[in-house]
């Protein structure tokens, strides 16, 4: 009997979340990029699209109330969060600060 086997949701779980960013780090380094700076989302199609209509639901007050299946992300909401930073990041970034001297110059 494998000891996996024995692994209850949470373990398992996390053993999966482990093994997979150690293999995707190590093949990373094998081809040579590999960027500690940068992060890996472990995500589901069907957990992002539980989350983002999850979202939807909440914002309109008059839609049904959907189940949100939290128990199973992983980095779904991260990842969001993450996209959703980089955007307004990108599309309203603040105007160069101009000094007095430069202004004058």
């Amino acid at each position: 009997m494998d000891e996996d086997d024995n692994l209850t949701f949470s373990d398992a779980r996390e053993k999966y979340v482990e093994d997979t960013r150690q293999n995707l780090t190590s093949n990373l380094k094998e081809c040579g990029l590999y960027d500690a700076s940068s992060r890996c989302y472990i995500v589901s199609n069907n957990c992002m699209y539980d989350l983002v209509k999850s979202f939807e639901a909440s914002a309109d007050s008059t839609a049904p109330q959907l189940q949100s299946h939290r128990e199973f992300y992983i980095d779904e909401e991260q990842l969001l969060i993450d996209l959703l930073k980089a955007a307004v990041e990108r599309r309203y970034k603040e105007p160069a600060q101009t000094t007095p001297a430069a202004a004058a110059a």
